[in-house]
């Protein structure tokens, strides 16, 4: 994949735990990417930065022109308070419409692969010993931070983009992602692992109108991404250990 163009979306609590400045930790592991741009650069980079939200159609629709590859890791919820003190249906018009944008004008523009950060909060807190990509999803029983309206939220969106797949053909994929952390931090998987994940699945056929699991916790599978994708966590310590299912 070295060579294409990426745009990566990010909101305003993604930077919190991807650590580093406007671009986000996860940009920061991808210098193997070409990103083209004029306003910002970093490790060797240049950087487009478009300010405005996925709600703005127009900024969409420039950020994502000439773009092969969308990450979309961006979320509206209150910024880092990590609640919601909005109004519900507010955080819902904006990232359903929001999303709905980036699908709409990737689609448009004939990208390759659209990738979404979805969450393991979208299992909810069920009594099942092990959960896989085929478990029941009940959203409406997570009682993680910050609440079963973001594990609803997240699955709706998760479906939203996997729409966009089986009617109009848009390469996307689907990564469930548990608590992310980099040290000292404390979480349930290194961000090392989470950019593993997303780079294999990046342009990969097997990727494809798929969901995986991207945990280390025994209570999650992740045998999917491991046989398909060859992933294999190898930055997250065992000694840090929290729910499985807390973001």
């Amino acid at each position: 994949m070295l060579g294409e163009e990426v745009l990566l979306a990010l909101g305003l609590f993604v930077p919190y735990w991807l650590e580093i400045g406007p671009s986000g930790f996860l940009m920061c592991n991808m210098e193997t990417l070409k990103i083209t741009g004029e306003s910002w650069s970093f490790l060797e980079l240049e950087v487009m930065i478009y300010a405005g939200g996925m709600v703005d159609r127009n900024t969409v629709k420039k950020a994502v022109k000439g773009v092969d590859v969308v990450y979309h890791l961006a979320l509206n919820w209150d910024g880092a308070t990590w609640k919601h003190q909005n109004p519900i249906p507010d955080l819902f018009d904006v990232n359903i419409r929001g999303t709905f944008n980036l699908l709409e004008e990737a689609r448009l523009e004939g990208v390759k692969h659209f990738l979404f950060a979805s969450s393991g909060a979208v299992y909810g807190n069920g009594d099942l010993e092990v959960v896989d990509e085929e478990s029941p999803c009940k959203p409406e029983l997570f009682s993680g931070e910050p609440g079963p309206a973001y594990g609803i939220l997240k699955f709706a969106t998760e479906r939203l983009c996997l729409l966009y797949y089986h009617v109009y053909g848009l390469p996307v994929t689907a990564l469930r992602i548990g608590y992310v952390f980099e040290p000292p931090s404390k979480g349930e998987i290194h961000v090392e692992d989470v950019v593993q994940a997303f780079l294999l699945a990046t342009l990969n056929r097997k990727a494809y109108g798929q969901v995986f699991n991207v945990a280390c916790e025994p209570t999650v599978s992740t045998r999917k991404i491991r046989e398909n994708l060859g992933w294999k966590p190898k930055f997250t310590s065992r000694t840090y250990k929290v729910h499985p299912l807390e973001i």
